[in-house]
């Protein structure tokens, strides 16, 4: 019972977050900071649902990435010095 509190909880928070002007995520978030901050544990059903939330966010992101973007030479740049640092460090 306490799940369907938790996931109401995030669900309001998302579309309190969207009515602000601000994506859904942000909202669901604050949810997940309050509810660890009050020392709430999180059991299998609400695990899952992160694990599911994370992955359709990641597949969300890559629908949108344009291939031809990946080409341009500040992201090449950026990811080699990424990469030089995270080598030598």
């Amino acid at each position: 019972m306490l799940n369907v509190i938790w996931i109401s909880l995030a669900f309001g928070l998302g579309l309190l977050s969207r009515q602000l002007g601000l994506p859904p995520l942000v909202g669901y978030l604050i949810a997940g900071f309050v509810l660890h901050f009050h020392g709430v544990q999180a059991d299998d059903v609400i695990n899952e649902f992160s694990e599911m939330g994370v992955t359709l966010l990641l597949f969300s992101i890559g629908l949108k990435l344009k291939p031809s973007s990946l080409a341009a030479p500040q992201v090449w740049g950026t990811a080699s010095i990424h990469t030089a640092v995270a080598i030598t460090v």
